[in-house]
């Protein structure tokens, strides 16, 4: 503080002029010195104050003090005052409070007569007289340096300036510590920061420790999910092929049947074993959409077609339905719904299939109505079209219309053994809706019927009338060829036969083969109009025969059209099978309609008239029996009388596979069959390779016994199963099956016993197969 500092006025003040003498600044000078020499040590800098200020001043008592909150403390203290170091006193009604208010000087030369200061509390330090200067830091006061005497008017104006030189040292002094304190919280502040970060640090790299685990983990996880996925796809792929297989000799076999001469019961009976067949394809189809949606891999085609043709189509397939149920079946259809639109037939023909078959399943009497009219016209231009189907049947309450378009559920439990299904159908209903932006819902009341609605936007067609494939008469009407020879490669005997059948009627030549190598070695040999070709052979499998044959193919101008023949219908078979060179691709069990319809898009159409009637033609009659042939075919059965140790043998394994299978028993092989369908001459061929090929058959048998052999024994009964199938071979074909499921983990005395089972049949079946052949002379 500046020696121009005000003081109290009217305050006398008394002059020492000692005070001025050489000695005194000699004094003075030391002071500065040992105070710079006190270093950054605030207490010992002030203790060094109140000291020297004793000998500076006539003083007996000095004091610092400081500022804290609403008190002062005595931080340093000489003299009389020495005691009370650190004695905390109110700066109310003060003198040191008003030096701190007024920041200026404050002295009293008579305590005594100075209403300003605590009278008894000078007493007790024997201040007399005292002058307080204020500590000065950053232009705000933050205490008092303070002399006192016990002598009244002791200071003069040189110890004032005294007295205010020291307090700017002080000051200063109190400036330097607070930017030290400043910098030691700072650094405190840094270190804590830095602990914190290294805390932080620490925890952050044991979080991504923790991530990349848990990332690890997932990433397993995904691994898992993606091979359950991938495995879900080829089990889904093998189911589809082990069901569509004998499917296709079901549908097939039953479609010839019924194209010939056959009336009555047994027109029923086959009919009834088509529909059943086409029942179970129905929904082996409902599980791969099913699966093909939920891995999001279903497709929405987007072509014109007539809606009006979709309509009717559906119609004509439901109508036989409600016929056999009594129900009439209603369409209306308004004039404002356009006659052709964009989008996917199939797909709108399968949900009307659905909803309608859903009608007349719950329905026992009344109407069904399939209502389609025009909704809205929205802003990109698609016309809204709303489709309901209405029934008069069981109808449903809130509880169960809750439980609808689920996946595997259906609104009442019990449906399902009453009324059959998986609970998939408004499952894909609403996905397919959904998928072609629309919407579906539901109006019932319980025991007062159904309406099953939803809505799907079209754009208007731009095409003409003939431009969808649906009008095409090749998937209308039966195509007939000009003469063709076409290469079947397919290791399963009867599908070899069926597609040889198929091809006759179409009037088509057939070579077949067994296996992949076999094909690419008949390429070689002969010239062929295509290619059927099954894709799971033994030796070489068709996706390699078809690479090979494109090879042999590299240098030459001709293509042979190769039609993958399967029973595999994902989508990824289609795709395996067009990237090994295939070019189209027929689904197991291949009906006639289907089969001429994939080959009509590669091989030449005979001109002839074509069938209005969408019916087949009538295949050639097959022979009639004579009488004393029927006689001997029915002699063929029972002539192989049984042993009662092979009778308990039989009974016993046939009980293992069930009652079906001992009905199956009682025949060793179905020659009446085999003369119905082929005719007696080619009866007795295969009833002769069937002998033949299973003799060998049985002595690898019991080579493989011998052997001890396991894996040969199953190889081999499981080729029995599969030739025994398809040939009627029902007794031998239930052994086989036997052994070749027990066989897996049975104990060897048991297998062996198995396998003596097995021999058995085949030698009913050859004495059987014997019979027939003598009697069957000349009959052809």
């Amino acid at each position: 503080m500046d020696s121009e500092q005000k003081t109290d006025k009217n305050e006398p003040s008394t002059s020492s002029d000692h005070r001025q003498s050489p000695e005194h600044l000699k004094q003075i000078i030391e002071t500065q010195s040992e105070l710079a020499l006190a270093g950054f040590d605030l207490q010992a800098f002030m203790d060094k104050v109140v000291e020297r200020m004793l000998q500076l001043t006539p003083a007996t008592g000095c004091v610092v003090e400081i500022v804290e909150g609403t008190e002062i403390v005595y931080k340093a203290t000489s003299g009389s005052v020495a005691p009370y170091v650190g004695v905390r006193l109110s700066m109310a009604n003060s003198l040191t409070g008003l030096c701190l208010r007024d920041r200026e000087i404050k002295r009293s030369d008579d305590t005594s007569n100075d209403p300003r200061v605590d009278l008894a509390a000078c007493k007790r330090v024997g201040a007399a007289s005292m002058i307080l200067v204020p500590l000065m830091m950053s232009s705000e006061p933050v205490g008092v340096l303070k002399v006192l005497s016990n002598k009244t008017k002791a200071f003069s104006t040189e110890d004032v300036t005294t007295l205010q030189l020291m307090a700017g040292l002080l000051g200063g002094a109190l400036a330097q510590q607070l930017e030290i304190e400043r910098r030691k919280k700072l650094e405190e502040a840094l270190t804590e920061r830095t602990e914190e970060l290294e805390i932080r640090n620490t925890q952050l790299e044991t979080a991504l420790l923790e991530l990349e685990f848990a990332g690890k983990e997932l990433e397993l996880k995904n691994q898992k999910v993606e091979e359950a996925a991938r495995l879900k796809s080829e089990f889904l792929a093998n189911m589809s092929h082990e069901i569509r297989t004998p499917l296709n000799a079901i549908i097939g076999f039953t479609e010839i049947l019924l194209r010939r001469n056959i009336d009555g019961e047994n027109r029923n009976f086959l009919e009834n074993i088509r529909d059943a067949g086409r029942g179970l394809l129905s929904l082996i189809n409902d599980i791969l959409d099913f699966s093909k949606i939920e891995a999001g891999k279903m497709s929405i085609e987007m072509i014109d077609f007539d809606v009006a043709k979709v309509l009717e189509s559906v119609t004509h397939l439901v109508t036989a339905q409600c016929h056999a149920k009594g129900l009439r079946l209603v369409r209306k259809v308004d004039a404002q719904v356009p006659q052709r639109v964009n989008g996917d037939p199939e797909r709108l023909r399968q949900i009307l299939i659905n909803l309608l078959s859903n009608a007349v399943k719950f329905s026992s009497e009344g109407t069904i109505t399939l209502e389609v009219f025009c909704t809205t016209q929205e802003t990109n231009g698609a016309t809204v079209v709303q489709f309901n189907v209405s029934d008069q049947g069981v109808g449903l309450n809130a509880e169960e219309i809750g439980k609808l378009f689920q996946a595997f559920v259906q609104a009442d439990g019990s449906t399902t053994r009453k009324y059959g299904g998986t609970g998939l159908g408004l499952s894909i209903c609403k996905q397919l809706v959904e998928l072609m932006g629309g919407q579906i819902g539901v109006e019932s009341e319980k025991g007062k019927g159904s309406k099953f609605w939803f809505t799907l936007p079209f754009q208007i067609a731009t095409s003409k009338a003939d431009s969808d494939g649906a009008s095409s008469s090749a998937q209308t009407k039966l195509s007939t060829f000009k003469p063709a020879l076409v290469l079947i490669a397919d290791d399963h005997s009867a599908n070899r036969m069926l597609a040889e059948l198929q091809l006759q009627e179409l009037g088509i030549l057939a070579h077949l083969v067994t296996n992949g190598l076999e094909a690419v070695d008949a390429i070689k040999a002969n010239k062929f109009a295509a290619i059927l070709m099954d894709c799971q052979m033994p030796e070489m499998d068709g996706f390699e025969a078809a690479s090979e044959i494109r090879r042999l193919e590299a240098d030459s101008t001709e293509r042979i059209p190769i039609i993958a023949m399967t029973a595999n219908a994902m989508q990824g078979d289609k795709d395996e099978c067009m990237t090994a060179g295939m070019d189209d691709y027929v689904t197991k069990p291949i009906e006639l309609k289907n089969l001429a319809e994939v080959l009509s898009r590669w091989l030449p159409l005979a001109e002839s008239k074509t069938n209005d009637t969408n019916e087949f033609p009538a295949p050639a009659k097959v022979k009639t029996l004579s009488k004393e042939m029927a006689k001997n075919t029915l002699q063929a059965k029972i002539i192989a009388p049984q042993s009662k140790d092979q009778a308990e043998s039989t009974m016993d394994s046939s009980h293992k596979v069930g009652s079906a299978t001992r009905a199956d028993s009682c025949n060793p092989i179905d020659i009446d069959w085999m003369i119905r369908m082929f005719g007696v001459a080619a009866a007795r061929k295969l009833v002769t390779n069937v002998i033949d090929c299973t003799n060998i058959d049985m002595q690898e048998l019991q080579a493989a016994l011998g052997n001890k052999d396991r894996k040969e024994v199953l190889a081999i009964s499981h080729k029995l199963v599969g030739s025994c199938g398809s040939l009627r071979a029902g007794e031998l074909h239930a052994e086989s099956k036997v052994l070749n499921k027990e066989g897996i983990d049975a104990d060897w005395e048991k297998v062996s016993e198995l396998c003596s089972n097995v021999m058995a049949a085949y030698e009913r079946l050859k004495k059987q197969a014997i019979v027939f052949l003598e009697n069957s002379v000349g009959e052809e």
